[in-house]
């Protein structure tokens, strides 16, 4: 920003930093007409919030409520899905978690037939789903 000062001078300010300059200070440069912008037209592809079917969903940490609302909301996409078998990691930890995703698993017509991971894919911190 230039503005010129009741006394010849002329003050100058770009950002925080403001000058007083004398007249002849300056170079002046040909004037140019101010164009408008240029509207660029840019292509944008948005994911969707979900980045396929994944076939695991991991609970630990999580408090109780928050797992219940994650392993419904999984279990209905896997269904949506096709998906035949999912993995639920729930850990070990006191097995509040645990004993919830057996209630709810039970609870489901959709599921065939539900397991502990084997030993080397998670063991008793794991549940493997088989659906119908």
């Amino acid at each position: 920003m230039v503005k010129q000062l009741k006394d010849g001078r002329w003050e100058a300010q770009v950002g925080l930093i403001k000058m007083t300059l004398e007249e002849q200070e300056f170079n002046l440069l040909k004037a140019e007409k101010e164009q408008q912008p240029k509207r660029k037209q840019v292509n944008v592809v948005k994911r969707a919030n979900t980045a396929g079917p994944k076939a695991r969903l991991d609970l630990r940490g999580k408090r109780y409520e928050e797992a219940m609302e994650e392993l419904d909301a999984f279990i209905d996409q896997a269904l949506l899905n096709n998906m035949a078998q999912v993995d639920i990691i729930h850990g070990i930890g006191t097995g509040v978690i645990r004993e919830g995703v057996t209630k709810y698993l039970r609870r489901n017509k959709h599921v065939k037939s539900f397991g502990y991971a084997p030993q080397n894919a998670g063991g008793s911190g794991a549940t493997i789903v088989i659906f119908k």
